[in-house]
């Protein structure tokens, strides 16, 4: 141990390392967050390093490797959203109703929305779908305005 540095905060790293590695996974598991996100590989990241800066002052291997493999797994997730992100491109319809309905949404997911439909382009009064029926995909309409009932009123 460092003698510089005195050992209660090498303790209480570690102590902040648990409070972010439960916290994180408490989180995800109330759905407060998303594993597939920033926010749970950064926690978990900060988790395992402080956890790792902890086992300076009583050095541990296979805890230290423990650490060390989450932080490379974490550091790995971020890296991964990060360039899935930058990859993704939508067209000018996808641009505008992501903008003007879901702004905060993140790209990843707005790709997967946007995937799950179609665009249509057709002419007023069509008929999209009848109640009960079940479709497959979503129906995304660029202008205009579908009207919907629910046994035979207008909603």
């Amino acid at each position: 141990m460092p003698e510089t540095i005195p050992s209660v905060l090498f303790e209480w790293a570690g102590y902040a390392g648990v409070a972010l590695c439960i916290g994180a996974y408490a989180a995800l598991q109330g759905g407060i967050i998303r594993g597939s996100g920033y926010l749970y590989a950064a926690l978990n990241l900060a988790a395992a390093s402080l956890l790792l800066v902890s086992l300076v002052e009583s050095f541990n291997l296979p805890a230290a490797l423990v650490q060390v493999c989450w932080i490379a797994i974490s550091t790995f997730g971020i890296l991964r959203v990060f360039l899935l992100s930058r990859a993704i491109r939508f067209n000018a319809e996808e641009r505008e109703l992501l903008e003007r309905k879901f702004p905060g949404l993140p790209r990843i997911a707005a790709r997967r929305l946007f995937d799950a439909g179609l665009w249509v382009d057709v002419p007023a009064d069509t008929c999209l779908m009848r109640e009960g029926e079940v479709h497959g995909v979503l129906i995304y309409l660029a202008a205009g305005s579908a009207k919907v009932y629910s046994q035979g009123v207008h909603v």
